[in-house]
């Protein structure tokens, strides 16, 4: 009867996912840290000509959020943890210990950095002897026009759009690269095999009844060992992550 009276019961509707399953805390909080605590130093602590750009870094991670919903056709990637740290590194990857992805906030992070400092260099670039002479004028006033705005905007959509198509090259590259590699790896395996074969037969003088002499053995054994340093030799470490 108890087991009946189990199966009856309708089952519970599962509670919704709480923030430490869904993402991992302390990358919340890094990127909450990271993103407000740019904006602060901006708005309270840095000079009024600077402070005035705290607005472009505002647009700069609308742009970096805008970028992470086309992206990823309108769904964000939340923050989330790594639960331990790795023995061996990966090749685009210098840290051995736990990595924290930080989601949609470091693209934001990153729109809202780069926006404020690429308008501020361009426009430093292509200045005036009268602008020149009272930079810090010029760009504060410059941060509080429309049209600088705006750019905040496309600034903050460019960085981490162009980091992701040059981050995309470079695996391609190096994809190409290690293909190639293995390539070669497979000749020089078959060179070495062709080259221990014929100075076993020059050894053995079964090499069509031919006595080869102690020169050709040498330059066999040296074959021998270039090739197998090309085998056991990983290339330079530079070479295989940039293509």
């Amino acid at each position: 009867m108890a087991t009946s009276h189990a199966a009856e019961q309708p089952a519970r509707p599962r509670a919704l996912p709480r923030l430490s399953e869904r993402g991992s805390l302390g990358s919340w909080f890094y990127g909450v840290l990271l993103l407000l605590g740019g904006y602060l130093l901006l708005e309270f602590v840095a000079p009024t000509p600077i402070a005035v750009w705290a607005r472009i870094y505002i647009a700069g991670a609308f742009g970096g959020i805008c970028f992470e919903l086309m992206r990823n056709h309108w769904r964000l990637e939340m923050p989330s943890g790594s639960p331990a740290g790795r023995r061996s590194a990966e090749p685009l990857f210098a840290p051995l210990g736990p990595l924290d992805d930080l989601g949609f906030l470091g693209r934001m992070i990153t729109g809202a950095v780069a926006a404020p400092t690429f308008i501020a260099i361009v426009a430093t670039l292509d200045t005036s002897e009268a602008q020149q002479a009272d930079l810090s004028g010029y760009l504060e006033t410059l941060a509080t026009r429309g049209d600088t705005l705006a750019w905040g905007v496309a600034a903050g959509f460019a960085a981490p759009a162009v980091w992701t198509l040059l981050e995309q090259f470079i695996q391609a590259r190096g994809a190409v690269a290690n293909t190639r590699l293995d390539t070669v790896k497979k000749d020089v395996t078959l060179i070495h095999a062709k080259a221990e074969r014929a100075l076993a037969e020059a050894s053995n003088g079964a090499g069509d009844g031919a006595v080869v002499n102690d020169a050709v053995k040498n330059q066999l054994q040296e074959i021998i060992g270039v090739a197998d340093a090309a085998r056991t030799d990983p290339p330079p470490q530079g070479d295989r992550s940039q293509g």
